[in-house]
């Protein structure tokens, strides 16, 4: 996943300070172990890749947990045997939260006179890792609370189940199992488990109260009709998430409401979201925490955001809680408002 970089303002003698931490989670929260769509078909074939396949009759898509083998389909995903780094992976195609892995040996095969007599092949993974990426361009590895790569047990047959859970769930699109250790070749079978999201109630996010496009109110839209964010618990973890989910890189500032803080006036529509709390590493609301609906804010104590975009660091004058109003004048946003 990309790094995720935040602006604060920091009073510092004479200056402020704007500086950039990182968000690199591992996971967001603990998650359940529902079986995710392999074994059930919920999982297409096309959403089942590896890094490479023994033949056609070997492809990824026979990894399925439980597939019988039908000759001369084989009951399992096959690599070659010169693959040099083996990897079968699943697109989720939204991001879900896993955690945890069913692993499964090489079916046997049903007719052993197809093979002279033989039960063909004697093959399962008896270790392996698990990586995981959030949007497919940055991939981790599972790891221990030692920050140590974890090599799961595998198989020691062709037909046991065996569950490796994670440590803690891992919120991915794309998951990845990459075997280091096999009995006669790599073959195997799988499924994997956790929890998919439900679908997102707000993919529409907007600011108003303002002239420029990077800040103001924060809107979602939900129920067909427009509604503000309640300012309890808003943060600079949340303003980021909204920024980043209209396209900015950063966040300079929240607001809030009932007087100075909140420049942005009051939202014309109802508050449709309150207690919103995010780690600062989601892609959009949806995987935030929050509540639904009004609990307790008044019309006035709603959210607000400054946002921008291309900023790395800077030092400015110490003018009295003028930071914003700094960046308002220096940056051009990257949606070309200036």
């Amino acid at each position: 996943m990309t790094p995720i970089l935040a602006l604060r303002c920091l009073n510092i003698l004479t200056f402020s300070i704007i500086f950039v931490p990182l968000f690199i989670p591992l996971s967001n929260a603990a998650g359940c172990q529902n079986e995710l769509g392999l074994e059930d078909g919920g999982i297409s074939d096309s959403q089942i890749t590896a890094s490479t396949v023994w033949d056609s009759n070997h492809r990824p898509s026979n990894a399925r947990l439980n597939r019988p083998a039908d000759y001369p389909t084989v009951g399992s995903w096959t690599a070659k045997e010169d693959d040099p780094r083996p990897w079968i992976q699943v697109d989720l195609r939204i991001p879900t939260q896993v955690t945890g892995v069913l692993m499964q040996g090489r079916a046997p095969n049903i007719d052993w006179r197809l093979l002279g007599g033989s039960n063909c092949c004697a093959q399962w993974v008896t270790k392996f890792k698990v990586q995981y990426s959030y949007d497919g361009s940055l991939w981790q590895t599972v790891q221990g609370s030692d920050n140590v790569d974890i090599i799961f047990e595998g198989n020691t047959d062709q037909t046991t189940v065996v569950i490796r859970l994670f440590p803690s769930s891992v919120t991915a699109s794309k998951i990845r199992i990459l075997p280091t250790a096999w009995n006669e070749h790599i073959s195997m079978r799988f499924e994997l488990l956790g929890c998919a999201e439900d679908p997102p109630p707000f993919s529409e996010v907007r600011l108003t109260g303002s002239d420029n496009a990077w800040e103001g109110l924060v809107e979602v839209y939900y129920n067909g009709q427009w509604g503000a964010v309640c300012d309890d618990m808003w943060d600079t973890d949340d303003g980021l998430v909204v920024c980043r989910q209209l396209g900015y890189d950063y966040v300079i500032r929240v607001t809030s409401g009932g007087h100075e803080n909140q420049p942005f006036g009051y939202s014309a529509g109802p508050i449709v979201l309150d207690d919103v709390e995010c780690d600062g590493w989601e892609s959009s609301l949806n995987q935030c925490k929050w509540i639904l609906g009004n609990g307790n804010c008044f019309f006035s104590e709603v959210a607000g955001v400054v946002c921008a975009s291309n900023i790395s660091m800077i030092m400015v004058p110490n003018w009295d809680n003028l930071c914003p109003n700094i960046f308002r004048n220096l940056f051009i946003s990257e949606k070309g408002e200036e």
